[in-house]
């Protein structure tokens, strides 16, 4: 179960850094769309990942891990700031792909979103 905690943060990590290298695919190949497809279909995975996690603390259960001496846990309050922030990432993430078609920079953009919505659904979790 404390697995689960973990997953959503996970997905969003490895997210940013996969969404990147599309990003630097695009440049190379003169695909357009690759980085923010990838981006948001990691942001519905971990959003995916945290309702079902949700269902199980708000069906009673508390969720607990511990890293590097400091314990992590998700509760009822914990869990609604990361279905909002997961959610608000992946509306601006699906925003972003049509707006952003012809910028420049974009592997850099959709890396420093999934980091910032990972620092935000997360922060709440340190106690």
């Amino acid at each position: 179960m404390s697995d689960l905690l973990m997953l959503p943060l996970a997905f969003l990590l490895a997210g940013s850094c996969v969404s990147y290298a599309m990003g630097r695919l695009e440049l190379v190949y003169k695909k357009k769309f690759l980085a923010g497809t990838v981006a948001f279909l990691f942001f519905l995975f971990a959003l995916v990942l945290q309702v079902y996690a949700a269902v199980q603390v708000w069906s009673g259960t508390t969720m607990t891990t511990t890293i590097g001496g400091t314990l992590l846990r998700m509760d009822a309050l914990s869990v609604f700031i990361s279905l909002v922030a997961l959610t608000l990432g992946m509306t601006v993430c699906l925003y972003s792909i049509v707006y952003m078609k012809d910028d420049v920079g974009q592997e850099y953009y959709y890396l420093l979103l999934m980091l910032m919505v990972a620092g935000l659904g997360r922060s709440e979790h340190d106690r």
